[in-house]
């Protein structure tokens, strides 16, 4: 049985973690997998590869942040893992595991060892960050480029980016979207969904005219702080809720941000919800205000539970969304443009329903787990037979 390791930063339960466990869950009858994280995070995403029964390994130095010592203790025992493991792919996703383990594969290749190198990623240098720090990043992932055989890329955003950066691998790119398993998701009724919102905000859900709702990691890059800003200026003339579902480094700013505008009766942040999914169905409209983005699950969430989403034009988002159909794309960092688009739902309820029939049906189209496993499966079998010309590059 051929064998893959993968390798990510955090702990947490984020998207790329999302896309590991489902991958591991449905190849390991095909493939003998190994998952390597690192220690930074809440540990979720361990928990649930060990409940899976996933084989992996979490590695002490691997931290998000720049710590030269760490890091090349970090090196030494992923070159380890990789001659222990005897990998036929090494699959790196997350920019710090992509860094850190295109230097200790290439230091495993010096000592003999022969795999294919993936590097999957939505680039950090499209986040928002100062100019030469921006340019830092661009010119480490040209130089490591070069050692990396494949570069998947979940959206064409992404894809254009590297190319346009010069960033070149090997063989090639190959764009796979994400895929979510439509038929395990489980939402609750509306009713019940408000009545365990009710219980987190203590408010009587029913007295707004609308709930807007999202999940998310509490960083910069969610945008939060335009959502914000966009209730407060709504609620000067309707009655709406926002219900934001997560956690973060960001939480004290985002909380001094809503007691400054006078918003704590209409946004209610409840912090991270096992299983948050199951509640989004108590929302009327899925909010995403990313200012930087990949492929965000959230999104393929709030789609098969039947919601409109309003959403800016960062990473995959324009080619998940029919804009006018399925939800409405907005630019970035644009209060104004979150402003115009919930008042326009409050102004035409009836396309609530009908943005959120299309939503559903253009996820059970085109983005589905069997998919995105298809897709895989068909790249990992042409790596595997040292076969790159079955491979249609992107």
């Amino acid at each position: 049985m051929k064998k893959i390791l993968f390798m990510v930063t955090q702990s947490e339960f984020g998207g790329g973690q999302r896309f590991l466990y489902n991958l591991n869950l449905n190849i390991r009858t095909e493939y003998e997998t190994y998952i390597c994280v690192g220690s930074d995070g809440n540990q979720e995403f361990v928990q649930a590869i060990e409940k899976a029964s996933i084989r992996h390994k979490i590695i002490p130095h691997l931290k998000r942040a720049i710590r030269p010592l760490d890091d090349i203790r970090c090196i030494i025992e992923m070159v380890q893992i990789i001659r222990s493991f005897s990998p036929d792919i090494v699959f790196l996703t997350s920019s710090k595991a992509g860094v850190l383990g295109t230097i200790a594969s290439c230091l495993a290749r010096v000592c003999g060892k022969k795999f294919s190198l993936v590097y999957r990623i939505d680039w950090a240098f499209n986040d928002p960050r100062p100019e030469k720090e921006r340019k830092m990043y661009i010119w480490i992932e040209r130089f490591l480029s070069r050692f990396r055989d494949i570069i998947i890329q979940n959206d064409l955003f992404d894809l254009e980016s590297a190319k346009n950066n010069n960033i070149l691998p090997k063989h090639g790119f190959k764009l796979i979207h994400n895929g979510i398993d439509i038929q395990t998701m489980h939402f609750l009724s509306q009713a019940d969904a408000r009545t365990f919102f009710q219980t987190k905000c203590s408010v009587d859900l029913r007295s707004f005219d609308l709930i807007i709702g999202n999940t998310a990691n509490f960083y910069p890059t969610k945008g939060l702080t335009y959502m914000i800003e966009a209730v407060a200026e709504i609620i000067k003339t309707k009655n709406i809720a926002c219900i934001i579902m997560g956690d973060g480094p960001d939480r004290p700013q985002l909380e001094n941000l809503i007691h400054e505008k006078g918003c704590e009766k209409n946004i209610f942040l409840i912090g991270q919800i096992p299983h948050a999914s199951q509640y989004i169905s108590g929302f009327d409209l899925f909010a995403f205000t990313s200012v930087k983005e990949g492929f965000p699950w959230a999104i393929l969430e709030a789609m098969c539970a039947g919601l409109p989403i309003i959403a800016t034009r960062v990473g995959a988002i324009p080619e998940i969304i029919e804009n006018g159909k399925s939800g409405y794309i907005i630019e970035p960092a644009r209060t104004e443009q979150i402003t115009e688009r919930i008042h326009w739902f409050l102004e035409h309820r009836y396309a609530v329903r009908i943005c959120g029939e299309n939503a559903k049906q253009r996820v059970s189209e085109h983005f589905t787990l069997q998919k995105m496993l298809e897709n895989y499966s068909s790249l990992f079998n042409a790596i595997s037979e040292n076969n790159f010309s079955k491979i249609h590059f992107d």
